[in-house]
């Protein structure tokens, strides 16, 4: 760990991104909205499968 920041060093394959980020943060998770990258934007909005706010991942 690196302050706020998990590194994970070893290749792991998921089902899901939920699968993996409930892994790492020890609860249950929605990858698509948890998962960000640097500048803050989620894994399903990048990937056009959501909208900005973790309510549109619940719709």
């Amino acid at each position: 760990m690196e302050g706020s920041r998990v590194i994970y060093t070893r290749d792991t394959l998921y089902k899901s991104p939920s699968s993996s980020a409930a892994y790492l943060l020890g609860r249950s998770a929605n990858g698509w909205f948890e998962w960000k990258n640097s500048v803050g934007v989620s894994l399903g909005e990048a990937m056009g499968r959501y909208g900005a706010t973790e309510e549109s991942v619940n719709e």
